[in-house]
């Protein structure tokens, strides 16, 4: 599976449940299209339509009766989960849950991705996808407002709908904010201000209005505290030697872990044993230098950010972002670092908050301001 999606082959040519408004994804997969589709349009478009997701119980075999016919058992707890395949429409069994489950079909949370847009043109689907053998579905909004940081610098606005089918994941609207200039994400709370909403399946989702109107409430809020948080750091100045300076602060220096080694037939050596990790480490902040300076393989994705406390943070949310070792290569897009990557977002946040509390802004006042 290239990229986590779904593919096969038909006469030589590969078919994958993927579809992007415009702009085809990285690996060249998936159906591409010109005009903004509906919910329904892009579901068909990405092989998501018709899955009709539902479970069975799990029947222990114990043999043949006298009649001749099997003689099994019903465990109470298990069930299989079931859809019909993609590309073939055949019915397949595709994971396993646990007790009551209450599969969500895909129209429905495409139904929730409908209610957050509304009806004006204000919003449009850029995206639809699953991966992991379908466990995972996925749905991207694109908003048509950008947020401005500076002058120049924006944020394009995103928010996701997605949710795992085999009890993996809950039904989650994300909000994805992802600067224009770099495509970096941004998925980190600000001061505790969550940028997702996330709830169990249930039979009813469809019809939950009140999720949705929570899911854009907090995602216009976001990207407006987005905006406040940028527009500060990017006033804040930082030269090339502060940013080093607070790069080894935010990912200190291993110490040197030196054992005293004697042999037999030679003399005492000293053996440094955590070589690796400090290899490791000078390599990521080679790489961390490398995208302040703006001589990776990207070019220049700083901008206006440039000799800022915003570039700073940019420069190390880009290195997690695309230089990272951390990086789940079978996520595409935005899902590789929008809510599916804690390690990463983890980084982020940390990140952040040091930069924060070193150019002295504080993200609490902003968000309440």
């Amino acid at each position: 599976m290239v990229a986590g999606l779904e593919v096969q082959t038909v006469d030589g040519v590969k078919f994958a449940t993927f579809a992007s408004y415009r702009k085809p994804g990285w690996h060249g997969l998936g159906t591409v299209f010109e005009e903004p589709k509906t919910s329904e349009e892009i579901l068909v478009a990405a092989k998501l339509d018709s899955w009709n997701v539902h479970v069975r119980q799990v029947q222990l075999y114990l043999g043949e009766q006298d009649d001749g016919s099997a003689k099994v058992y019903d465990m109470p707890n298990d069930f299989a989960v079931f859809r019909n395949n993609p590309f073939t429409g055949q019915v397949e069994p595709f994971g396993m849950v646990k007790g009551r489950y209450t599969p969500v079909q895909n129209e429905e949370i495409f139904a929730l991705g409908d209610a957050i847009i509304g009806d004006g043109d204000n919003a449009c689907w850029e995206t639809a996808g699953s991966i992991h053998k379908g466990k995972v579905v996925f749905g991207v909004i694109k908003f048509q407002k950008q947020t401005l940081i500076g002058q120049t610098d924006t944020i394009d606005q995103y928010l996701m709908v997605t949710q795992g089918l085999v009890g993996n994941l809950p039904v989650i609207a994300q909000v994805t904010p992802v600067r224009t200039e770099c495509a970096n994400t941004w998925s980190m709370a600000m001061a505790n201000y969550s940028s997702r909403v996330s709830f169990r399946h249930t039979a009813s989702i469809s019809k939950n209005l009140q999720v949705a109107q929570d899911a854009l409430h907090r995602a216009h809020k976001y990207f407006e505290i987005i905006g406040k948080v940028g527009n500060a750091l990017i006033d804040i100045p930082v030269d090339g030697k502060t940013y080093q300076k607070w790069i080894d602060e935010l990912y200190p220096k291993p110490e040197e872990d030196l054992v005293m080694i004697v042999r037999p037939d030679g003399a005492p050596e000293e053996k440094l044993m955590n070589a690796r990790s400090i290899t490791l480490w000078e390599n990521r902040r080679d790489k961390l230098v490398d995208v302040w300076n703006e001589k990776t393989d990207r070019g220049e994705t700083l901008g206006e950010a440039r000799n800022t406390a915003w570039g700073a943070i940019n420069a190390i949310t880009e290195t997690i972002d695309w230089h990272g070792t951390n990086n789940d290569g079978s996520q595409t897009g935005l899902l590789r670092a929008a809510g599916f990557n804690d390690t990463a977002n983890d980084k982020k946040q940390d990140a952040l908050d040091f930069i924060a509390n070193k150019a002295d802004i504080n993200i609490k006042e902003l968000v309440l301001a």
